[in-house]
């Protein structure tokens, strides 16, 4: 498994898959209060938004998604979304549509790690399939704390306004991993 470059890929994708997701989560509702001036009493329901979004979009749009699409087409067009929703939550000056899309852009990160975890079954050999597929696991729960803790760093000395530059650059990467994949 180690050999094979389709578990180092998929190893890359996760990593920056699940940073970027836990960074979104949890530094949207810092960057809302800092830069939106929002409610320090509601702006926790931004976050729980956005969990939401993850959750109803696993459930609902995955196997959905995977019967209508396949898994290449639908992971492009959802990262395409999940970019465009980003941007249009870093620059929409309303704390309540930034909220909004902040949630919407978790809908469509929700089917993203299952249909990672089928394409990745699917390409990858029986005999290294089940260690490659820990070794990925292993790299996302890595990526869901090394990419927040370099949001919080950057955050110290730039700004909260730093998330959605390294979530927009965590998606490029996992874009151009997809393609080569």
């Amino acid at each position: 498994a180690l050999n094979d470059l389709r578990t180092w890929l998929g190893c890359v994708f996760i990593f920056f898959y699940q940073g970027s997701e836990v960074s979104m989560g949890g530094w949207v509702v810092t960057f809302i209060l800092t830069y939106r001036k929002g409610n320090p009493t509601s702006v926790g329901y931004v976050s729980s938004g956005f969990w939401a979004g993850v959750t109803i979009g696993r459930f609902l749009l995955t196997s959905p998604l995977i019967k209508y699409c396949g898994n290449r087409r639908s992971v492009i067009v959802l990262i395409g979304l999940i970019i465009g929703f980003d941007i249009l939550t870093w620059l929409v000056p309303e704390k309540i549509a930034a909220g909004l899309f902040a949630s919407l852009a978790g809908l469509f990160i929700g089917p993203i790690y299952p249909m990672m975890i089928v394409f990745l079954t699917n390409i990858l050999p029986r005999k290294i399939r089940f260690c490659s597929l820990v070794l990925a696991s292993a790299f996302g729960s890595s990526g869901g704390s090394a990419v927040p803790f370099m949001v919080g760093m950057l955050s110290q000395v730039s700004g909260t306004y730093v998330l959605h530059p390294i979530f927009l650059a965590c998606y490029a990467v996992m874009f151009i991993v997809w393609i080569m994949m």
